[in-house]
């Protein structure tokens, strides 16, 4: 068993006109994006907060606001990402007000967002009215990530690098800690390169793992392993290396992450598709040199399918 067939749940407590889900606690880290992992779902992080605007409509009050925080600024928040800010007011009478936002947009130290605040005492929104241009320091605010196409693609990167490198001799844990470890080197070194040059490097790293990557390791017994160690395609081998990797990082002009729609949307994203066009071609292509027969070809297609 790779993963728990119930690795997401629906987060009831956020409130949005889509539904926002989140992992499991007891899901596997390997197969869990670090974009999940790091920062947790929904945990807290203090900012000022810079009244910008306040709109009242109807029985509803829309505020704008900037979220001023030296932590916060390194997030890579985007458009879609709920965010619960409650105002700190020692004494004040909007102290502990709160309001979900969204449609964080980058700012000089941190983020702009906006959100609707329902409910207000008339004497609540006479004062937050009042409150434009004015800044309230050191507010909780609660990050709720929605998780795109982006997360999917890493577990599945994993789960197909598992699937060929996985046997007797180095477990599901040594492969996946030591692609992570590859897929940093990468990410770090990748600034600025090309393509070509990315996958230059990758070939690089990849060849001082010793046996890791080898292509014989697709054959679980080390029996096999012995006998066949020369029988696989260098290309066909290359490129499930390359396609597995550009789906564990985020590295633009490499990576399918950086393929895909930032915002929630009911079409497939780009970077899926991507992935299902290029598993087409290396099934075609691994179904071709399957037809002598050998059994380590038959375990490629198996991963590959």
């Amino acid at each position: 068993r790779i993963l728990n067939p119930t690795a997401a749940i629906r987060a009831s407590f956020v409130q949005a006109d889509d539904p926002v889900y989140l992992n499991r606690p007891d899901g596997n880290p390997h197969f869990t994006s670090p974009s999940i992992r790091r920062p947790p779902f929904g945990h807290d992080e203090y900012a000022n907060v810079l009244v910008r605007e306040v709109l009242p409509d109807g029985d509803q009050v829309t505020v704008a606001v900037d979220l001023v925080s030296e932590v916060i600024a390194v997030y890579k928040l985007e458009a879609a990402d709920r965010l619960k800010i409650t105002l700190n007011s020692p004494g004040g009478i909007l102290d502990g007000i709160s309001f979900w936002a969204e449609g964080a947009t980058p700012i000089t130290g941190g983020y702009a967002v906006k959100g609707q605040i329902t409910r207000l005492r008339p004497e609540d929104r006479e004062a937050l009215t009042s409150a434009k241009e004015q800044t309230f320091w050191d507010c909780r605010v609660n990050i709720c990530r929605r998780y795109y196409a982006k997360c999917d693609l890493y577990s599945l990167g994993m789960i197909l690098l598992t699937a060929l490198l996985a046997n007797d001799g180095q477990n599901q844990d040594e492969v996946c800690r030591t692609a992570e470890e590859v897929g940093r080197k990468l990410a770090a070194l990748a600034d600025g390169k090309s393509p070509a040059e990315i996958e230059a490097a990758l070939a690089g790293m990849l060849s001082t793992t010793g046996s890791l990557f080898a292509p014989a390791a697709v054959l679980y017994r080390a029996s096999d392993r012995q006998s066949a160690a020369a029988d696989v395609s260098p290309g066909l081998w290359w490129a499930c290396q390359k396609l597995a990797f550009s789906l564990i990082t985020d590295i633009a002009g490499f990576s399918l992450s950086t393929l895909e729609h930032s915002a929630a949307s009911s079409s497939v994203p780009p970077g899926i598709l991507i992935l299902l066009d290029r598993l087409n071609n290396l099934n075609l292509w691994a179904e071709g040199w399957l037809f002598a027969g050998k059994a380590l070809r038959r375990e490629l297609i198996a991963a590959l399918s």
